[in-house]
């Protein structure tokens, strides 16, 4: 954290002339993005909207189709797998296996029940009005524009690109202060590492001097008896 903020420091430092210069230019294109109002995810929307707008005829006719195989036609699918479940309900009560089979047919219903709904409502939203793919259009005209200008790939790249453009500006009008406060957090960092440092020397300073024996131990035992050592510990000037 400390060497992190140090850094993080020294960055800001080299950067306040470049932002504070850069600054009538960032504002211009934070401004020029930030009054499109752009939405996370928004150009999928759009870009299956206008697909969907596109191939509405052959959409709408499979959907139709789908739709009263599954709910409309004498012999559609929800009202036999509703029979078949109530069928199966009455032989519950004799065998465990087949009321289990009644209730996933159970789910099957409800959960086909859903998928109706959602055709349904694909089927009831794909009417696709003219003036309403020329508003998609020019709404993904734009986007496409700015993802080319701003090299990005996606949304979601410009509104990072937004973000990173209002911490700029903000950084712009409030230097000092921001330089005060990574000050303070280093210095206080420091208070901590400098405490930390201090124990660690103690433990090492008692742990040598065990090490020395034990070396010295090993050493008479392969036949150095004078062999001496001694482990020296200096302190540095910096953290590493």
């Amino acid at each position: 954290k400390y060497c992190e903020t140090e850094k993080g420091l020294i960055d800001l430092k080299e950067q306040e002339a470049r932002i504070r210069s850069e600054h009538e230019f960032i504002s211009f294109q934070y401004k020029e993005l930030n009054d499109v109002q752009l939405k996370d995810g928004e150009q999928d929307d759009l870009e299956t909207e206008l697909s969907r707008g596109e191939h509405a005829e052959e959409i709408k006719n499979v959907l139709t189709s789908a739709i009263d195989e599954i709910s409309e036609s004498e012999t559609n699918i929800l009202n036999r797998i509703h029979n078949l479940k109530n069928s199966l309900q009455r032989l519950g009560e004799y065998d465990k296996e087949v009321n289990q089979t009644s209730e996933r047919l159970k789910q099957l219903y409800h959960e086909l029940k859903d998928i109706l709904s959602v055709l349904e409502n694909i089927a009831e939203n794909t009417d696709f009005d003219p003036k309403r793919k020329s508003a998609v259009e020019e709404r993904l005209d734009l986007i496409y524009t700015l993802e080319k200008k701003h090299r990005a790939q996606t949304v979601s790249d410009l509104l990072k690109i937004i973000q990173k453009m209002k911490i700029q500006l903000e950084l712009g009008f409030n230097f000092d202060e921001t330089i005060l406060i990574m000050e303070k957090e280093i210095e206080e960092n420091l208070k901590i590492l400098l405490s930390m440092a201090a124990a660690l020397r103690k433990n090492r300073m008692a742990s040598s001097v065990i090490l020395e024996k034990r070396i010295v131990q090993i050493l008479h035992v392969l036949g150095i008896p004078d062999a001496q050592i001694k482990i020296s510990i200096e302190p540095v000037q910096q953290f590493n």
